[in-house]
């Protein structure tokens, strides 16, 4: 290579560098967000349409039905494995509720028939999992539809995968069990804000338990035995006496229990539902 050629390199190579010095430099991103880039519950369950009585605005991020939804970094709060109705039809459910959601409205969703990666995954209460799948607003049995356009928000058949481990969030305190009402839409649409979610009730007494004889035994809360809520047996066996069948003993807690607090998830079918997970969910007392 001659002298003139070996200089003209060598200023080529130099301007380079020049130019590689003079650019931007590279953005920082920051730390990335724990819980994933997905949505969050408490942005897509809120109604469409609001509710006035409520004071809950429209919501524009409401899915349409069967709409894909990608939902990141929530913490499971319960994984239903009793099967009141001994058919493998009632057990399955995995509740979820945003991270650190306690006290925050329309934080939970209900995950029906889920599936994991990998497929021997299994979560338990303070795992925070990654959902994804179908919403649906779930209006009933196909046989008799709630009669107040009541849904249920549910993920169905989506996919999860796990994140990492951390803790369930606590209990929302329910400031009147009376709030669990499905009288009139108005009142539903203020019970549903803690649908699927994690609640304590204080200060409440039992009525009689009734037992529809599939296995599923409940007890109303308040005087309204037909559009109040009740304790029920979704989760956990807690009226052993009474399932499948009432037994000879009577009802494990007599009607006129009071408890000083009952803790559960809150559900809904026809009215609304608190379904304890153990004996420390419920306590008795004045």
């Amino acid at each position: 290579m001659s002298r003139s050629a070996t200089t003209a390199l060598l200023l080529a190579l130099l301007g380079l560098f020049a130019c590689a010095d003079s650019q931007d430099p590279a953005s920082n991103p920051g730390v990335p967000n724990p819980l994933g880039p997905g949505n969050r519950i408490h942005d897509l369950t809120p109604p469409l349409s609001g509710s006035v009585a409520n004071n809950f605005p429209a919501n524009p991020n409401h899915p349409a039905q069967n709409a894909n939804v990608d939902i990141t970094g929530v913490a499971v709060v319960a994984v239903d494995t009793f099967d009141e109705t001994r058919d493998g039809k009632s057990l399955g459910y995995i509740y979820v509720q945003d991270v650190s959601s306690q006290g925050t409205s329309f934080s939970g969703i209900e995950l029906y028939q889920p599936t994991f990666v990998p497929a021997d995954l299994r979560v338990s209460a303070g795992d925070v999992i990654d959902i994804a799948g179908p919403y649906q607003d779930w209006t009933g049995p196909s046989s008799a539809t709630f009669p107040l356009n009541e849904v249920v928000p549910e993920l169905a058949k989506p996919s999860g995968a796990f994140r990492y481990e951390y803790q369930a969030p606590g209990p929302t305190m329910i400031p009147a069990v009376s709030v669990l009402s499905s009288k009139t839409y108005d009142q539903w649409v203020g019970g549903s804000q803690w649908l699927g979610m994690l609640v304590t009730v204080t200060n409440v007494t039992m009525g009689a338990l009734t037992n529809d004889m599939s296995g599923r035994v409940s007890t109303p809360l308040t005087s309204d035995a037909v559009t109040g809520p009740t304790i029920t047996n979704e989760l956990y066996n807690i009226f052993p006496n009474m399932w499948p069948t009432p037994g000879p003993k009577g009802p494990d807690y007599p009607a006129g229990t009071v408890f000083k607090s009952v803790t559960g998830i809150v559900t809904y079918f026809f009215n609304f539902h608190i379904a304890p997970r153990s004996p420390a969910d419920l306590v008795v007392g004045p």
